[in-house]
């Protein structure tokens, strides 16, 4: 799942670093900064009260799509809290909103990360219709990171249908287009499904290599979040636990 940037994201699963649309954020209200600030501190909970806080600032002037960036990154901070229904009814308003004001790009990753919601809910005929919207709608915009990210999605609609063998291939897809596109957030992130839909199809070696890439990227570009999934999965060790020790100081 991604975060939103101006150029956006992130899926999701790393956090931001330090880019426009953060200090945008930071500058705009007290309530807005307090958000991020929140969820820098992984405070998940505060971060969504700080962000209902700030949204009347940024309502009040919807005619940059500013607001959809907030709303975006409100519905990860739902969805880190655990509140799965509240997460979706945020990013439907944001797709609601984009399709109204014709940003496309907009549009386009608040569906990429709908659908992912969309899968946790079982709801997977409607996430296979987001990403497909999410995928033409990249295609259309000719945005490459935008399609990078809408592959790690369908793979993972793809596992949620037991279609396991074509998980694993969008995901190397999604790998292979991170690294060509020098985008080591992304690459980490889907290195990191691919071990789970790897172990999943029965190749444990396979997936502690592609754990141990994730883990590899992630500490090199200081993203921890992402460190502790990767070690996550080489501990729950598909019985690889062992691997683990060495690895950016990890064991």
């Amino acid at each position: 799942m991604s975060w939103d940037k101006p150029a956006r994201p992130l899926p999701g699963a790393g956090r931001p670093g330090p880019h426009r649309f953060l200090q945008q954020l930071l500058d705009a209200t007290p309530e807005s900064a307090a958000a991020i600030l929140a969820a820098d501190g992984l405070d998940t909970v505060a971060a969504v009260r700080h962000s209902h806080e700030a949204l009347p600032h940024f309502r009040a002037h919807p005619e940059d799509g500013f607001v959809c960036g907030v709303l975006n990154n409100l519905a990860i901070y739902h969805f880190e809290a655990g509140d799965q229904d509240a997460a979706l009814r945020v990013f439907e308003e944001v797709v609601a909103l984009a399709v109204e004001h014709g940003w496309l790009t907009r549009e386009q990753w608040a569906l990429s990360n709908m659908s992912e919601i969309l899968v946790g809910l079982g709801r997977l005929d409607d996430a296979a219709a987001a990403v497909a919207r999410a995928g033409a709608l990249a295609v259309e915009l000719d945005d490459a990171v935008g399609h990078a990210y809408v592959l790690t999605s369908r793979a993972l609609v793809e596992h949620a249908r037991g279609q396991t063998q074509a998980a694993v291939t969008t995901s190397r897809q999604a790998v292979d287009r991170g690294r060509a596109l020098g985008h080591p957030s992304l690459e980490a992130s889907a290195l990191c499904s691919l071990g789970r839909y790897l172990a999943d199809a029965g190749d444990l070696d396979g997936a502690a290599a592609a754990y141990r890439q994730s883990l590899q990227v992630a500490t090199r570009i200081g993203e921890a979040p992402q460190v502790a999934l990767a070690v996550e999965g080489l501990r729950l060790g598909y019985g690889r636990a062992d691997v683990v020790h060495g690895i950016g100081g990890y064991g």
